[in-house]
């Protein structure tokens, strides 16, 4: 479900008024979604566009759904909800949206499925349309290829895992093995750490007494999937007791989850 903007029920616009009082509520919702989106204010735009799509659902307008849709693909991918994003992206792509290929791809990037990510902007190539955006599918096809060129996968264990990940390159993947991995752990370029074994198997803890468990400070984007994050130290308001501190750069968790005893669970601070 996207965020609301209040707890109150809002009227949809047109609602009850059969097909074409949804077409035109709902085209009204998405043009007031796209203000919103515009200036960067994603929690109202992904509320009002699901207003819209709400008010689709079933009215036999399928090219308005799917427009809307993706429009709220995007919305996600820059609220940095991939997973939302691609079930969108999806839907859009099954309606028939051109632009949906695109969204797809973005949103498999986030969640570092790149060589699904890959197909699916060899796909958006084949529906953009010539120009600016032909090139800027190309441009992505590119960085995602380099990068991938780049990788290197490496297994790490509780025991090796800290001298590892001083030594990796930037775009190395990191397997863990499961276990506990007692930090806290600095991130300073662009990374991927994926946890092996089942949910919760792969646990990143610390108790040190003024740092994150995972602080990130890069240029580039860090991936994380399938680590249960932990920061077991007691509270203290001066300090720093969160699981995740992200300073900058900018963080795709997928399957993860973050607790702490002392501070917030996650900290974003940087600009």
């Amino acid at each position: 479900e996207a965020a609301t903007i209040s707890d109150a029920p809002r009227p949809l616009v047109g609602a009850g008024q059969g097909a074409a009082g949804a077409l035109g509520g709902a085209l009204a919702l998405k043009t007031e979604g796209n203000e919103h989106f515009r200036v960067g204010h994603y929690l109202p735009a992904l509320a009002l566009y699901s207003d819209a799509i709400e008010m689709l659902e079933g009215a036999d307008e399928d090219a308005t759904l799917g427009t809307i849709l993706c429009n709220r693909s995007v919305a996600y991918l820059d609220a940095r909800l991939p997973a939302a994003a691609l079930v969108d992206a999806e839907r859009a792509r099954a309606l028939g949206v051109g632009k949906a290929h695109f969204r797809l791809a973005e949103a498999l990037s986030q969640l570092g499925c790149w060589k699904e990510a890959l197909e699916a902007y060899a796909a958006a190539l084949g529906n953009a349309q010539e120009g600016k955006n032909k090139l800027d599918v190309r441009g992505k096809i590119e960085e995602l290829t380099r990068f991938n060129s780049k990788r290197v996968e490496v297994r790490a264990t509780p025991a090796d895992f800290a001298q590892k990940l001083l030594r990796a390159v930037p775009g190395t993947t990191l397997l863990l093995a499961p276990g506990r991995y007692m930090g806290p752990f600095d991130i300073s370029f662009e990374v991927w750490i994926v946890g092996g074994g089942q949910p919760g198997d792969v646990v990143l803890d610390s108790t040190d007494g003024g740092k994150a468990t995972l602080t990130v400070r890069c240029a580039g984007r860090v991936g994380l999937q399938s680590l249960d994050v932990r920061r077991t130290a007691g509270k203290d308001p001066a300090l720093n007791q969160h699981a995740l501190w992200v300073l900058s750069g900018a963080v795709t968790a997928d399957k993860c989850t973050f607790t702490s005893k002392g501070g917030a669970c996650v900290s974003v601070t940087n600009s």
